[in-house]
């Protein structure tokens, strides 16, 4: 039998405590000192003063694109603009992003620019968010993957020499759906209350009227309905508002080609005061549709 001795129990005990400080010290000094060696850099991507000269803005990735441009003070959004149809933005989700790129960022260098596909920056990976100023492109911003944190994504421009590390606050803003750009409702609170200010509507008692402006589209219409409609095409539902200030938005709702349980809708804002008239297509569900007939009976 082995006899374990105070003094042998001691050596033990002393190149066990070794070992576990050495074990700990990997991951706090060693690792504190690579931090403290990283590159950190602080960027500001836009100043205040360009954002009021930033007049479109592209978000692009290897599937899809949205494109939002500002027009005779509006905010508008599509998904292809040869199609013609512009809707109106989310412009909260808008001056969300502004006041994200104004603000100051911290970066920390990861790599070079040549090794692009190991970040999530290649053309088949990266998302970018193209700024135009005076409709002229003024910068693009590209995102890459998320690092092992999921709290930090891989960025970079055409002006940066490397691949940078930053925090994940602009992912909200990589989407391309249009649902998440537009705004959400058929009767644009954007063009009611701030480009056009028409007031409330007056044409409808004011319960039926706060339902009217709570209802939500579906997004674009498909280019082959909006194609479908003619002058000669009988509306499956019109609606007449008379604004406060003694404009008018029209709402013709028009049978889907494409599926029985949608419907196109055309929204005209027409102001006589300011001498501007501005309309698009959106859909809506049959819901929605049943939703309408039922607060204009």
């Amino acid at each position: 039998m082995i006899k374990v001795t105070s003094k042998k129990l001691f050596t033990v005990y002393s190149i066990a405590a070794v070992l576990l400080l050495l074990y700990i010290l990997s991951f706090t000094a060693f690792s504190s000192g690579a931090n403290r060696k990283q590159q950190k850099t602080q960027i500001q991507l836009l100043h205040e003063a360009d954002i009021s000269l930033i007049d479109n803005i592209t978000i692009q990735n290897a599937a899809a694109q949205i494109i939002l441009r500002r027009q005779n003070n509006m905010w508008l959004v599509t998904q292809d603009p040869s199609q013609n149809n512009f809707i109106p933005a989310d412009t909260q989700l808008l001056q969300k992003l502004f006041v994200n790129l104004a603000s100051k960022h911290i970066m920390y260098k990861s790599g070079k620019k040549e090794q692009e596909s190991s970040y999530g920056l290649s053309a088949s990976d990266v998302t970018a968010i193209t700024l135009y100023k005076n409709s002229t492109p003024y910068q693009t911003l590209y995102f890459g993957n998320q690092d092992f944190t999921q709290t930090q994504r891989y960025f970079t421009t055409d002006e940066l020499n490397s691949v940078y590390l930053m925090d994940a606050s602009f992912d909200t803003y990589l989407s391309v759906s249009a649902q998440i750009w537009c705004d959400p409702y058929i009767i644009s609170a954007q063009l009611k209350d701030s480009v056009f200010q028409m007031g409330d509507i007056q044409s409808v008692n004011a319960q039926s009227a706060q339902k009217l402006t709570e209802l939500r589209h579906g997004g674009f219409a498909d280019q082959q309905e909006i194609a479908a409609i003619t002058p000669q095409t009988r509306p499956v539902k019109k609606l007449v508002l008379d604004m406060g200030d003694k404009s008018v938005i029209t709402i013709n709702i028009y049978n889907s080609i494409l599926s029985d349980n949608d419907f196109v809708v055309q929204t005209i804002f027409d102001s006589a005061r300011t001498n501007q008239t501005f309309g698009y297509y959106t859909k809506i569900s049959l819901w929605t549709y049943n939703k309408i007939n039922e607060i204009t009976l």
